[in-house]
């Protein structure tokens, strides 16, 4: 299913709910019942000839299970497209625009914490790979113990320990005699942190080794190319996405190996 931030219009899109590639049948009927509207008024809305109100959108956003962002900018498109003045069109098309923006922020589609801490352990956590390997990687019951990680990350015992002390005085492990185990959430650093950019060069960094490593498991790409402004606008919504449909993925599956992903997609400086 596609997001809403995908159309400009809000009968567009549910077009492809109903008649889209990936719709199922019944889905019209299915919508209707959702939204507590005939049938037959849904079919005339999508012939153009009627409109959704407000509580049927709501209806349907909460159907669907969207975001609260993903609701907002639908409600949006349904007030452009029922306005009657051109006033009133401008100003929604400015507000459609904004949550378009917005939606491509990553913390704004990724489902995880904020973390609330002093800028002491946010500089410890977030400018050096380890402490935060460590604490996902005690999520898994194959890396809970010093000895275990000492022999899956490469590094010394007592490096480890003083790290797993530092996670644990946070709140974000708890040990259990021999075991540490992860006691945190998924966590995202938002890109106006100034230790977002130390994160994401350490990460980068754990890329290097990989390379090293020549693991026929691992994927690796670059591209160099040359497109519009308007398609790389389209790529890069694509790109955020798909992160938040493999967040999703990850989230919902097991815990068993340790796997790191990085994504880049800029204009080359």
């Amino acid at each position: 299913m596609k997001s809403p931030f995908e159309f400009t219009d809000y009968k567009s899109y549910l077009n492809d709910l109903v008649y889209g590639p990936t719709a199922k049948r019944g889905r019209q009927a299915e919508l209707a019942k959702a939204m507590n509207c005939q049938a037959a008024y849904l079919s005339q809305v999508l012939k153009a000839k009627a409109d959704l109100t407000e509580e049927h959108v709501l209806r349907l956003a909460r159907h669907l299970a969207l975001s609260d962002l993903e609701t907002e900018y639908l409600m949006t498109l349904l007030r452009k497209g029922r306005a009657s003045a051109q006033d009133l069109s401008d100003y929604l098309e400015k507000r459609r625009a904004q949550l378009l923006k917005e939606s491509q922020e990553l913390k704004s589609r990724i489902e995880a914490d904020v973390l609330k801490l002093d800028d002491a352990v946010h500089a410890r956590y977030f400018t050096n790979w380890v402490p935060s390997t460590v604490h996902i990687a005690t999520s898994s019951p194959r890396y809970q113990t010093v000895k275990a990680l000492s022999e899956r990350l490469g590094l010394p015992e007592k490096n480890l320990v003083e790290t797993l002390q530092f996670l644990e005085s946070i709140g974000f492990v708890k040990r259990d005699n021999n075991k540490w185990i992860f006691a945190g959430g998924s966590i995202h650093l938002p890109r106006e942190s100034v230790f977002h950019v130390p994160h994401q060069l350490v990460h980068r960094q754990q890329v290097l080794r990989s390379f090293a490593a020549i693991d026929e498991a691992d994927l690796h790409f670059s591209s160099v190319f040359t497109i519009n402004p308007n398609d790389y606008e389209a790529l890069k919504k694509l790109l955020v996405a798909t992160i938040q449909k493999m967040q999703k993925s990850i989230s919902a599956s097991g815990s068993d190996e340790l796997y790191c992903l990085s994504a880049d997609l800029f204009k080359v400086v």
